[in-house]
């Protein structure tokens, strides 16, 4: 596969988690829907053993795809 593909998919691993658990914490704490809350945190525990086991049989090729040369971040300084 190629790198940049694998780029991407490393970069939005923990993005997805992240989106989940936002939903999560909406279901959660404003609309106080314990039933959507319980899902949404299952699904999250189900994303997260298949991004691990992704992870560990990809892990060399995340890691060596990752790049501190990003066009798209632009420095403050």
């Amino acid at each position: 596969m190629d790198k940049g593909v694998y780029r991407i998919i490393d970069a939005n691993l923990n993005r997805v988690m992240e989106g989940i658990r936002v939903c999560e914490d909406i279901t959660r704490f404003s609309s106080n829907n314990a039933a959507l809350t319980i899902r949404l945190k299952d699904l999250r525990h189900d994303i997260f053993n298949a991004v691990k086991a992704l992870r560990k049989e990809h892990l060399e090729e995340l890691v060596s795809s990752r790049d501190i040369n990003d066009v798209g971040f632009r420095s403050t300084e």
